[in-house]
């Protein structure tokens, strides 16, 4: 994205995965925040990005995933050529933990504006790309993930306000039929890249918060047509519920019982 560090790509990794539910050599559930791979390097980073300490079991957890356990999370990468290796990106808490436990994990340290490599990769290509940087005086882009299953509802009512009005705008004066998932799909660029747990938590929240818009007497412009499927009709009425149902949940995150 424009302005902001891409070393990552420039050392030829892409994006492959968000939070895959993956089940390491252990037999351990874990679910790493998010896997890049490189088909020059054959090589996979399974990235941690909680931005604080670590618990001791997590550098365990992932310590034990093997190139065989990434085969659904994957693609285009031949798990039998495959190497794999654990970052861990966040802050001083983060570099705290990974000295405290001992190891040589790889991580990316931000500091305020400020971002450093701590220890090196396995994969010198990564070492020579990433250093030390600034980052940009910006917001990051929303657009790419705007938001996670783990996120409040008030965060995602936003997003999903505006998605919704901007499919509803499309189809001004005339009856538009929304399903969930094209939603959720129209607010992330990365929706392909979701594991199917992941997806599935999401589609859970957004048909909650859905309900709460539904809910706020919004007339003829919006009701349910079936499970998960929505019709809207684009009005500056039905924008302004999305933002009170929007500011309601920033209020107290409340429940959907307190609408009803």
């Amino acid at each position: 994205m424009a302005h902001w560090p891409s070393f990552l790509q420039s050392a030829g990794y892409d994006l492959q995965s968000v939070r895959p539910l993956l089940v390491n050599s252990s037999d351990t559930e874990v679910v790493p925040d998010l896997l890049f791979g490189s088909n020059f390097a054959q090589n996979v980073l399974v990235a941690d990005c909680s931005g604080e300490a670590i618990p001791d079991e997590m550098f365990q957890d992932l310590s034990d995933i093997a190139p065989a356990d990434l085969r659904t999370s994957i693609e285009d990468l031949d798990v039998t050529q495959l190497s794999n290796e654990t970052v861990f990106i966040g802050d001083t808490e983060t570099e705290t933990s990974i000295n405290a436990n001992g190891a040589d994990f790889p991580g990316i340290v931000i500091e305020g504006d400020r971002y450093r490599r701590l220890n090196d990769f396995d994969d010198n290509n990564l070492n020579e790309n990433i250093s030390d940087g600034r980052l940009p005086g910006m917001r990051p882009p929303t657009v790419y993930h705007p938001f996670s299953a783990e996120d409040s509802r008030a965060r995602i009512a936003v997003f999903l306000g505006r998605e919704l009005a901007h499919r509803a705008a499309k189809g001004r004066n005339q009856e538009t039929d929304i399903e969930i998932e094209d939603l959720l799909e129209g607010a992330f660029d990365s929706w392909e890249q979701i594991s199917s747990d992941e997806q599935e938590e999401l589609k859970r929240k957004a048909e909650d918060i859905l309900e709460l818009f539904e809910q706020k007497n919004v007339d003829s412009h919006m009701r349910k047509l079936g499970q998960r499927k929505y019709y809207v009709n684009s009005s500056k009425a039905l924008e302004r519920k999305f933002q009170e149902v929007a500011d309601d949940l920033s209020s107290d995150d409340s429940s959907l019982d307190d609408f009803l």
